[in-house]
């Protein structure tokens, strides 16, 4: 778990601290794009994360295929018709 973990700070940096202080002012936003559309909450938490992670390294290709496919699963529910 420590090797996993240096790994990560040392590609990363603190990228899970940013986006938590990033995040902080918009907590109300938050959750009501939380109430109104749950389903793509995770999906929007995780790109946001994936974006700031490549201010560390914008050349880190896994991030970027990250957002591709959580982007892909958002359209993928939504030409599905969602839950609508």
């Amino acid at each position: 778990m420590a090797d996993m973990i240096n790994e990560r700070q040392s590609t990363y940096g603190d990228a899970w601290r940013i986006t938590g202080v990033a995040l902080a002012p918009l907590a109300e936003e938050l959750y009501n794009f939380l109430v109104m559309v749950p389903e793509f909450f995770i999906a929007w938490l995780m790109i946001f994360n994936k974006l700031i992670r490549l201010l560390a390294d914008p050349y880190h290709r896994d991030s970027w295929e990250d957002i591709i496919g959580y982007a892909t699963l958002v359209i993928r529910y939504i030409d599905s018709g969602g839950d609508k």
